[in-house]
């Protein structure tokens, strides 16, 4: 009896194997490590020497495994394609912005990756003078981003940098408006301040980790280091006051941060620490007249803000005030006005305060959801202050506001073609979760479908770093709703949308909070019949990634499908290596894994580390080769891992870039056809 069973176990596993996908062979070789005494191994560890010709060729393998297995579904991602480029107004015109004399604006043409950079001298009418054209020069390289673009404050100069590599390490230009001639000047440069003599500025560079950490000064065609930062947790970064009297040398961490004040007249002298760096207080400052103002956390954990009226003395009056269920998230100083980018309630608003009468109000939006962020405001001694909102179902608008009469201009207002956003549906829902907390969902689909629980849906999260996700529209997410999904947006902890309290229960030892918040939403959208298992997909990347690669391990019955784009995976051998870029600064993050109980805890959840025989969902990864925040080898791992593991016969992908970075291929048409490569795998796998 014994031996029929096991006849018949071995003819049932036989049948399993040979409908399973004939995925890549992945060779094991076993890698062993130690930690806290214990001994750990990886098969496919090796898979991080980017120079090894196996790893390409096995990286090759699982591209071309990927574009047979989905060429049938070509036709469908050319037409979600051009189903997106139906919406968008190729030919389009940024609203100008004035400094000075002249009027600043970029021009998108119908068939050009890029922007294409003018100005208009006095008057709109003016014509137009082209500044910076990058179409032609990109075509030398199989990627090209355009990082900062800064003008010299007598506006006869361009500084810009350039990516070539999809590795974040830019390159300084800087360009003569005059005669035309461009002159490099610095690599692996992340940040840039002009001085007032139009010729001399600052800059900061990146390490070999991608951790900026230098500050360079440019004067009489030489460059001299003036700060160096060596805590691995730290980085540097410049900026003006708004009143352009000094120059702010920021230095921070994840948790902690200190400043650095000079006076822009005098470049020559040494910068002077502003207060000594406190345990846990982070803090970033301003100047307006003759007073410094401090935002901080010191005693506000959403933040404070503070005019210094003794610095000395520690003296301070309380401009904005620590508030129950309000982050202060940024501020702007003119003359006449102070201006707050605040959350209250998990929606962004934006407060002015009118330094004269002391009036205080809020710009006024109609919509209920919907993100506002601060435009382009060069000018201090201004009323006018520039915003920009919009919605899930409303493209972006500029918009002007006079600061004293409050009377409000719309500027532009993006055009979607072909779209009547009346034919869809916007809301937030609440999930309740085990332990009490309330997860905002915020919902999109077109309107009329029956909530029957038939309807695919797509659940996007990221969760991580206290970051907030807000309404956007897309022209892309037309391409889903048309053909019936529902849209959601989870808000689940380790983001920021309900302030530092929100943050800190998805992060260090409360990370798996940020999993559970996920499946809690899954499951609350298929007991409320928005959708059902079979019809619920995932998406998250980078460090919502994780989340993708954790619920695929925790929960995959609940899922018909995931995207997983460039995803943090391998979270304990990457947080165990030191040498790679941001490591160490994430410590205050996930924890630091040479501490056994943060070792423990990671090793618990990280999704590499805990991929186990079991059937998974559909799983499409998409990432690049490039990447310098998630190494190209975890993707590539825990593709391997899953192919092995997985007992189902769901498809287990893996498209790789060979030649971007993190943020994906560059240009706008790559980016809309890589939004319609992963559509239409999640559009197609709806229908079976």
């Amino acid at each position: 009896m014994r031996l029929l069973k096991l006849t018949i176990y071995a003819l049932l596993l036989s049948s399993l194997l040979n409908a399973l996908p004939n995925y890549p062979k992945a060779t094991k070789k076993r890698f062993i490590f130690k930690n806290n005494g214990k001994e750990f191994y990886d098969d496919y560890h090796w898979m991080k020497n980017k120079e090894n010709p196996e790893v390409l060729k096995f990286i090759n393998a699982e591209n071309n495994f990927t574009a047979k297995t989905l060429e049938s579904l070509t036709s469908l991602q050319d037409s979600i394609y051009q189903e997106s480029l139906s919406h968008i107004q190729e030919n389009d015109l940024s609203y100008p912005v004035k400094r000075g004399d002249y009027y600043y604006y970029f021009e998108s043409v119908k068939g050009l990756q890029y922007y294409i950079y003018y100005r208009k001298f006095k008057s709109l009418d003016a014509k137009p003078e082209e500044l910076f054209n990058p179409n032609e020069e990109s075509k030398k390289y199989k990627f090209y981003e355009v990082g900062f673009y800064k003008i010299s404050p007598d506006q006869n100069k361009l500084a810009f940098t350039v990516d070539t590599k999809g590795n974040e390490r830019y390159t300084l230009y800087i360009k003569d408006l005059n005669t035309g001639k461009i002159e490099e000047k610095a690599k692996a440069v992340d940040d840039f301040v002009w001085l007032n003599d139009n010729k001399s500025f600052y800059y900061v560079t990146v390490n070999d980790q991608f951790r900026s950490d230098k500050l360079y000064l440019y004067k009489d065609g030489n460059s001299k280091q003036i700060f160096s930062e060596n805590n691995d947790k730290f980085v540097i970064w410049i900026f003006k006051t708004s009143d352009k009297k000094y120059i702010i040398l920021g230095d921070s961490g994840k948790l902690t941060s200190k400043c650095y004040y000079l006076n822009i007249n005098h470049p020559e002298e040494e910068f002077t620490l502003f207060q000594k760096q406190k345990d846990k207080v982070d803090y970033v400052i301003d100047h307006h007249e003759n007073n410094f103002f401090i935002k901080t956390n010191e005693n506000a954990p959403d933040y404070k803000l503070l005019k210094v009226v003794d610095l000395k003395n520690h003296k301070y009056e309380t401009i904005f005030p620590s508030q129950k269920n309000v982050i202060l998230n940024d501020f702007s100083l003119f003359k006449d006005f102070f201006v707050f980018s605040i959350r209250e309630n998990g929606m962004q608003k934006i407060r002015i305060m009118n330094l004269k009468t002391k009036e205080k109000y809020f710009i006024p939006i109609k919509e209920k959801l919907y993100s506002i962020s601060q435009g382009s405001n060069y000018d201090y001694d201004t009323q006018n202050f520039r915003f920009s909102y919009e919605t899930y179902l409303n493209p972006e608008k500029i918009c002007l506001i006079n600061m004293k009469t409050k009377k409000i201009k719309l500027l532009k207002k993006d055009k979607v073609n072909n779209y009547n956003p009346k034919n869809y549906v916007e809301k937030c829902i609440y999930a309740p979760t085990k332990d009490g907390v309330k997860i905002p969902i915020k919902l999109v689909y077109k309107k009329g479908i029956k909530l029957d629980g038939k309807n695919p849906l797509l659940l996007y999260a990221y969760g991580s770093y206290g970051d907030c996700e807000d309404p956007y529209f897309s022209s892309s997410r037309l391409a889903l709703m048309d053909r019936g999904f529902i849209w959601a947006d989870a808000s689940i902890r380790g983001g920021g949308e309900m302030g530092k309290y929100w943050h800190d229960q998805g992060k260090m030892l409360n990370r798996k909070n940020t999993f559970n918040d996920f499946i809690n939403c899954a499951e609350f959208l298929i007991h409320e019949k928005y959708t059902n298992a079979n019809l619920l997909f995932a998406e998250g990347g980078s460090a919502g990634g994780m989340v993708m690669g954790a619920i695929a391990n925790m929960r995959p019955d609940l899922f018909k499908g995931i995207l997983a784009e460039v995803p943090f995976v391998d979270v304990l051998n990457t947080m165990l290596d030191e040498s790679l870029p941001l490591t160490a600064g994430e410590y205050d993050e996930w924890g630091n894994p040479k501490i056994k109980k943060y070792f423990d805890y990671i090793k618990s959840y990280s999704p590499y580390d805990n991929v186990k025989k079991q059937k998974y969902p559909n799983i499409l990864i998409t990432t690049s080769f490039n990447d310098t925040r998630v190494g190209y080898w975890e993707p590539l791992k825990w593709t391997a891992k899953l192919q092995e593991n997985n007992l189902g016969k769901s498809k287990i992908l893996l498209q790789m870039d060979m030649n971007a970075g993190h943020a994906g291929a560059s240009g706008r048409y790559s980016f809309y056809k890589d939004i319609a490569f992963e559509y239409a795998f999640i559009i197609h796998l709806s229908k079976k």
